[in-house]
């Protein structure tokens, strides 16, 4: 009696754990939404690592404008009074997947597609880099529901 107790315990300890997963990998939601992003270049000297006064981030779209329609056109950013270049956009597509239970989500941001480049007086531009590359995708954080911050560091030399 007790051996057949005991073969029915590990039986249930080792199946619902298998049911519980195999439920919550078998249902997913997929889903399309919007957030806002705030991104935030923060420009520093290459040797000393301290911010640069006077700083603008050029912006080259590549086919699309972030709020994703329209003409592309390009931007120019100025610093703020802290060094750093703020821009806010509404409403960039995001995606994402829930399981069924809830124990997995992801969530993705769809990147404006821009090349951009960091100048300032008495430094030398920085080359045209890629925002929407997995080096940035990674450096996105959510704030909130409706709301994610990517802070984009760029280096300068001086002259």
């Amino acid at each position: 009696m007790t051996r057949r107790w005991l073969l029915w315990a590990c039986l249930i300890v080792v199946t619902l754990p298998l049911l519980v997963w195999g439920y919550d990998r078998l249902l997913f939601n997929y889903w399309v939404g919007s957030t806002d992003i705030e991104f935030e270049f923060v420009v520093a000297d290459a040797d000393t690592n301290s911010h640069v006064p006077g700083v603008t981030i050029e912006v080259q779209p590549v086919d699309r404008t972030p709020e994703g329609g329209g003409e592309a056109s390009e931007l120019v950013l100025v610093a703020d009074e802290t060094g750093a270049v703020r821009k806010l956009f509404r409403d960039v597509t995001c995606t994402g997947e829930q399981s069924g239970l809830r124990l997995t989500n992801s969530y993705a941001i769809c990147l404006p597609r821009w090349w951009f480049r960091a100048t300032a007086p008495g430094y030398q531009p920085s080359p045209r880099l890629f925002l929407d590359s997995k080096e940035y995708e990674q450096r996105l954080q959510r704030v909130d529901s409706h709301r994610t911050k990517l802070v984009v560091p760029v280096t300068l030399r001086k002259v």
